[in-house]
């Protein structure tokens, strides 16, 4: 199979290698100059409530998933406890 995609892509020469060194001092030097620009960056757009991916408006949504799953284990809770009242006021007549 890979003999057949080299051979469709012949034209582009023969498949070869590639060296690739880790600069770590140039990694760590570039970290340092564009963390503080590109975490402002993510902050304000996290922020920004105007689009609807932002960090705001994911919060709000959980909110009201949060709010909405609490309301009904509350009503759960209350059927729970109505069905229990029954019990008792069926027993207590027999």
């Amino acid at each position: 199979m890979l003999n057949g995609i080299y051979w469709v892509f012949r034209s582009y020469g023969t498949p070869g290698t590639a060296e690739v060194r880790k600069d770590s001092k140039r990694i760590e030097e570039r970290t340092e100059r564009y963390f503080d620009e590109l975490i402002d960056k993510f902050l304000l757009r996290a922020a920004d409530n105007s689009h609807p991916l932002s960090l705001g408006t994911w919060m709000s949504v959980q909110k009201d998933i949060r709010d909405y799953a609490l309301e009904s284990v509350q009503e759960t809770f209350r059927d729970a406890a109505g069905i229990n009242q029954e019990v008792v006021e069926g027993t207590a007549k027999v």
